[in-house]
């Protein structure tokens, strides 16, 4: 969102800089949904890594 804000006060059309949220915003949906099922075994790899 930050980036596209400045996009815009740099001149970027609004039509681009709205087509550019879309996307990211479908994109992280995706990836969530994916992972969703994984949230166990991502908590416990990070936990057996040491962080």
């Amino acid at each position: 969102m930050t980036e596209q804000a400045a996009a815009l006060r740099n001149g970027t059309s609004l039509d681009a800089a709205c087509e550019a949220v879309a996307q990211a915003w479908n994109a992280q949906d995706q990836h969530d949904r994916r992972t969703e099922n994984m949230k166990f075994k991502r908590n416990e790899l990070i936990r057996r890594r040491g962080f």
